[in-house]
């Protein structure tokens, strides 16, 4: 499971090639998201895969948005929850920030079918489409207080 993001800079075709500028590591702001707080070492070694990176794709104002499957404290240990959590990844180290997080209302028990891996898709605007085997779920990844 990967647990870092690289962020480029991809200039015009007449000012040069790509270069890289960090890569962070955004489990830990993952682990922050659901736990409502900062989390230490130890918290974050006591994950034991409990939490899990699924699919991530970029918003267009720029953050990270993050498909993450977990178990849930009030579900059965072989049932999944869902949420996507949204980050912002700055270009300098450690400058992971937790922007949001949208739970889903879908659980599933791990389905070890080599496509039935969840992908999550953005659509125009703050919508999310996450498409698993046997279901499609629509979201709002909208973090306005005015909405």
């Amino acid at each position: 499971m990967e647990k870092n993001v690289q962020v480029w800079k991809v200039p015009v075709r007449s000012e040069g090639g790509e270069r890289l500028l960090v890569e962070q590591d955004i489990f830990a702001g993952v682990l922050e998201a659901l736990a409502g707080e900062k989390i230490g070492n130890e918290q974050r070694a006591l994950n034991e895969g409990k939490v899990e990176i699924v699919d991530a794709a970029v918003t267009a104002s720029g953050h990270l948005a993050v498909l993450i499957s977990h178990v849930h404290d009030g579900t059965a240990s072989d049932s999944l929850s869902f949420a996507i959590v949204m980050l912002e990844v700055g270009t300098l180290a450690n400058s992971v920030a937790v922007a949001g997080l949208t739970h889903l209302a879908y659980q599933s028990r791990p389905d070890p079918r080599p496509l039935s891996t969840p992908r999550l898709s953005l659509g125009s605007g703050e919508i999310a489409f996450v498409v698993f085997a046997g279901a499609v779920v629509i979201a709002s990844i909208a973090h306005d207080p005015t909405f």
